[in-house]
């Protein structure tokens, strides 16, 4: 199932970036072949146009800075987890499983000898 769905990402990877995905609305007819969307329909506000340019023109920076941030993400979790022998860790699995039998208390006695001074 796994190699199926990755097959069909690569397939709709390669469409993206190699094969042109406008479509022609009248074939047969050449010159109107492109429509200029932005003229036709004018109420954008200026966060849909600054998105629309954005995802227009800057989307191989968009994903090239999504690389770079996955990279550090990856980076930055391999460098935590590093194994030594003077990082301490928590086992999780034996904090949620205490019980009465492998605890531990810290009982004070209040010694009588000693005076406080306030």
């Amino acid at each position: 199932m796994n190699i199926i769905i990755g097959f069909i990402m690569l397939i709709s990877i390669y469409l993206i970036l190699f094969k042109d995905l406008t479509f022609n609305i009248v074939p047969f007819n050449p010159n109107l072949f492109y429509i200029n969307w932005i003229e036709i329909l004018t109420p954008f506000s200026n966060i849909e146009v600054i998105g629309q340019f954005l995802y227009t023109y800057g989307f191989f920076y968009f994903i090239q800075a999504g690389l770079i941030l996955l990279l550090a993400m990856i980076g930055s979790i391999v460098l935590t987890m590093q194994k030594g022998y003077l990082i301490k860790r928590q086992h999780i699995s034996e904090q949620v499983s205490r019980n009465i039998n492998n605890s531990f208390f810290i009982i004070k006695q209040k010694n009588e000898n000693t005076t406080t001074k306030y």
